[in-house]
């Protein structure tokens, strides 16, 4: 420590620095360390990158089941799809005639399509009237035991005779 008064001289360089009495404290270098704590040392950073590969294992894990989740829902999806197309091609038969689905379903559903023909056979206008017991007549007894498809075919070719083509 200085004295009162020294520190302006030897600020203005009058006087040359006194030196402390007390000797600064070194730092000291560290103990170089022993074996056992060198392989601890080693085996701790082992087991640091041991648990980063582990974790990063668990995300690649975690990634690969949600893609595979992902796929899994994809294949479902498609797989009603498939089930439901099949299911349609069933419904048309074995030979895949779609009159044949056509009947299915008219008989499936007989009693709104028999309801129409009330409305029709009720209804005011006489050939709408005429028209629904024709149909009904027509699918009862075929002429000539012909199909109804002949009928109306025929009853296209005397239209069209009629009109002169």
């Amino acid at each position: 420590m200085n004295e009162f008064g020294t520190g302006l001289r030897k600020h203005l360089g009058h006087e040359a620095p006194v030196e402390s009495a007390v000797a600064p404290l070194e730092a000291e270098a560290p103990p170089e360390p022993s074996a056992a704590e060198q392989e601890l040392a080693q085996r701790l950073a082992y087991l640091a990158a041991a648990e980063a590969a582990l974790v990063e294992r668990e995300r690649q894990l975690a990634d690969r089941e949600h893609a595979a989740e992902a796929e899994l829902t994809v294949l479902a999806d498609e797989e009603q799809r498939l089930a439901e197309e099949r299911q349609r091609l069933d419904d048309l038969g074995p030979t895949g005639d779609v009159r044949e689905l056509l009947r299915k379903r008219a008989g499936q559903h007989a009693d709104l399509i028999w309801g129409s023909f009330e409305d029709a056979l009720r209804s005011g206008d006489l050939e709408i009237r005429l028209l629904a017991a024709r149909t009904i007549v027509g699918e009862l007894y075929p002429a000539d035991g012909r199909p109804v498809e002949d009928a109306v075919d025929e009853l296209a070719r005397i239209r069209q005779r009629r009109l002169g083509g």
